[in-house]
């Protein structure tokens, strides 16, 4: 057959990783081994075989001579690699036991202790006025500040019945109407300071909101208290 420039092996032999001597282990090369070692391109040792000459005869009219062309084919050699077989060596492990020494505990005398146990005075804290303050009334109302067209604003208040002791926040669900129709929700909020029993949105001095123009408010109450504040009947 003529030579394609591919090396390829027919047999493969094992050999010692470490020395590189051959353990005289032989096996055919066959694809369905893992240890296949398949063709590869070569044309340094397979170098491919140069065109085939073409030979034009001489003819003389009498006689005819046809010349006879011999052409000797190149013939790929087989090389054999070597197979390298790595040989892991599970090392043996020696383990020392650990020895626990024996301790000697000589017993030591524990003194009696006498503890006078301290008492904790509980502390019921108290409400000014013996109570919580309760809410009395929330309102809201509209209300215009510049005294243009369409500067309609909302103003809302609410009372206690006593001064609240810290600052007290509070937000209150106002039902805005126009028209006679309900409109919207707005929320509305702020803080009665400490010490104070009441809180005014005044929305002519920076307080309350801006709706706009036709709004009257339906209904409010109370959304949200600080405790210990009781919303009484205001409560959403």
């Amino acid at each position: 057959m003529s030579n394609t420039g591919y090396k390829a092996y027919t047999d493969l032999e094992q050999y010692y990783l470490d020395n590189g001597v051959a353990t005289g282990v032989t096996k055919t090369n066959s694809v369905s081994d893992p240890d296949y070692v398949a063709p590869v391109l070569d044309l340094v040792y397979c170098p491919l075989p140069s065109a085939t000459p073409s030979v034009t005869p001489t003819i003389s009219v009498t006689p005819t001579s046809t010349p006879t062309v011999s052409v000797t084919p190149s013939v790929t050699p087989t090389v054999t690699p070597s197979v390298t077989v790595s040989i892991s060596v599970t090392p043996s492990i020696s383990v020392t036991p650990s020895v626990t020494p024996t301790i000697s505990v000589t017993p030591s005398s524990t003194p009696s202790v006498s503890v006078t146990p301290s008492v904790t005075p509980s502390v019921t804290p108290s409400v000014s006025g013996g109570y919580a303050p309760a809410v009395t009334n929330v309102s809201a109302g509209v209300q215009s500040c510049v005294g243009g067209t369409c500067d309609d604003y909302l103003a809302w208040s609410i009372t206690l019945d006593s001064p609240v002791t810290v600052d007290t926040n509070y937000t209150l669900q106002i039902d805005l109407y126009q028209y006679g129709v309900y409109a919207y929700t707005y929320y509305g909020g702020g803080t009665i300071q400490a010490g104070q029993s009441s809180n005014y949105s005044d929305p002519c001095t920076g307080g309350g909101a801006y709706i706009g123009c036709n709004y009257t408010f339906n209904s409010v109450c109370i959304l949200y208290i600080d405790s210990p504040v009781n919303p009484s009947t205001y409560a959403c």
